[in-house]
């Protein structure tokens, strides 16, 4: 299987329907992943990565790094409408004093 030679451990794969098509998302168990849904046309899932976050705040500590302020709107990227819309941050500036 795919999965054990590339090098991941877990795998969600969605077959084809007739002749083409087929979907697969595969991710290693370092990361923590909840599907949330999935067809012949898309796989949603949900993405926990907190340790690689914990370690990333702790080195931007160490180097000094903190955030560049942002004078446009806070979050940048939307999905959705009404009570199912999803806003998030997905650019992020790191400056130094120096």
């Amino acid at each position: 299987m795919l999965k054990g030679r590339w090098g991941y451990e877990s795998c969600l794969a969605v077959d084809s329907v007739g002749r083409g098509g087929g979907l697969a998302l595969l991710w290693s168990e370092k990361i923590m992943v909840t599907i949330l849904s999935h067809s012949s046309h898309h796989i949603d899932v949900r993405i926990s990565t907190e340790g690689q976050i914990e370690n990333f705040r702790m080195v931007m500590q160490e180097c000094g790094f903190y955030d560049l302020p942002v004078s446009s709107p806070r979050l940048t990227w939307c999905r959705g409408s009404g009570e199912n819309a999803m806003f998030e941050r997905l650019d992020r500036v790191l400056v130094s004093h120096e």
